[in-house]
C-alpha cells in the first residue's frame, strides 16, 4: 500500500502509520536535546506542514502548522541542500 505524497499525512493518515509513536518520538527527542521544538515535517505542494509536533512547554509549533516554500526556514535549507 502506497503513501500519497500529495495528500497531508496529519489529516489524511495512512493505515500503515502509526501517528502516536510519531508524537512519542518527537516528544522524546525535544527532551532529550532540551530544544524549544520537535516535529517531523511533510513537504508537499509548494508548501511545508507540521505532520507531529512536541507537546512541550516551548514549542511555537503547533499539529498542522504551515508555511509557505518561500518563506525563508531551517525546513526549505534541508530540501535546498539534499
Amino acid at each position: 500500500m502506497m503513501i500519497d505524497t500529495q495528500a497531508c499525512i496529519s489529516q489524511h493518515p495512512h493505515p500503515n502509520l502509526d501517528l502516536q509513536k510519531w508524537q512519542m518520538t518527537v516528544d522524546l527527542m525535544a527532551e532529550l536535546f532540551d530544544s524549544a521544538c520537535g516535529t517531523i515535517v511533510q513537504f508537499r505542494q509548494q508548501e511545508f506542514n507540521a505532520v507531529v509536533a512536541s507537546l512541550n512547554e516551548d514549542n511555537f509549533l503547533q499539529r498542522n502548522s504551515s508555511w509557505p516554500w518561500d518563506m525563508k526556514s531551517f525546513c526549505r535549507r534541508i530540501v535546498e541542500t539534499g
